[in-house]
């Protein structure tokens, strides 16, 4: 492509934001030189990882830098969690348009020109998703599922008025590709994602978007690849449930959700609070150790409430 045709197009910013992610960083930045759409910046947001991840990235975008037009590796000097990193480096782009995953995903080869090609025919849009889907690595060798995200007949959600988006979303988070979100930088800017639930950043920004009046989109193509190994939602075997995560959702639940979901459908906002509920007494009375006395009393807990949610 000539130069004066490429200045025509419109610069993305690919943000990488990784926390000791050192195993799979690599990967994810393969993901990026072998995109097909020719203008790009690549930015590296670091949370203070403990491991060799910065070097693993300076090492590689020194090699590869010639590929993008702007490289830039920031490194926090404090673990924020994931919403502040991602506003921090969201903060830092210069290009038009914003692409951001975490540093064990990957990104399909097309994946920026698809979102390129579908903003340019969808004038009017600020922030638009597409489809992804599932990975493993397993004896050194990538699994892809079958499962993708949104199911088919869980795209008629983003046919719906943003108000109605809202009341779905005060239900679950499932049907949103978080991963594959791609937006303009200013309305990234002036929409950041909310700080006080540090682990669980994407679903109260959803939620906070599609309340304001904002209706999400999706267009139906596959554009990223979501790594399940690892993924915070998930606990380790010996344990029930992440913590983390688990105090960042409890922590929206009751803040944001609780009160209007009970005023739309209170079976589903108390079948919530005793799953939370559970979470607690895994964490706090049993010290999130699985084993066959925890899980033992755990059981006896779930009849207690009627509850049988967390394994």
């Amino acid at each position: 492509m000539e130069r004066t045709d490429m200045d025509s197009l419109p610069l993305v910013s690919v943000c990488i934001i990784t926390y000791n992610s050192s195993s799979t960083v690599a990967e994810t930045l393969e993901g990026m030189f072998s995109q097909t759409y020719p203008r790009l910046e690549l930015l590296v947001s670091d949370d203070c990882s403990q491991d060799d991840t910065v070097d693993i990235c300076r090492q590689w975008i020194e090699k590869h830098k010639d590929r993008f037009e702007r490289t830039e590796i920031i490194v926090r000097e404090k673990n924020g969690g994931v919403a502040a990193n991602l506003n921090t480096v969201i903060r830092a782009c210069r290009g038009a348009w914003i692409k951001y995953l975490a540093g064990d995903d990957i990104l399909l080869p097309d994946c920026i020109q698809d979102n390129i090609d579908y903003v340019a025919s969808h004038a009017a849009t600020e922030i638009v998703f597409s489809k992804m889907r599932y990975f493993e690595e397993a004896g050194g060798k990538r699994i892809v599922t079958e499962y993708c995200k949104p199911e088919p007949e869980l795209l008629s959600f983003f046919d719906l008025p943003a108000q109605e988006q809202y009341c779905k979303l005060l239900y679950s988070c499932r049907v949103i590709p978080g991963v594959t979100v791609f937006q303009k930088k200013e309305f990234a800017v002036g929409h950041p994602l909310p700080e006080d639930y540090s682990y669980c950043e994407d679903w109260p920004h959803w939620t906070h978007l599609t309340k304001s009046g904002i209706r999400l989109r999706c267009f139906d193509k596959e554009t990223v690849l979501y790594r399940m190994n690892g993924s915070l939602s998930h606990a380790v075997a010996s344990s029930f449930i992440n913590e983390r995560f688990h105090t960042s959702m409890m922590a929206f639940f009751y803040s944001e959700r609780y009160q209007e979901l009970k005023a739309l459908d209170r079976k589903e906002a108390i079948k919530q609070k005793k799953e939370f509920f559970l979470g607690e007494v895994a964490i706090v009375l049993l010290g999130n150790r699985r084993n066959l006395f925890t899980r033992a009393i755990l059981y006896l807990f779930k009849l207690m409430v009627g509850e049988r949610k967390v394994q």
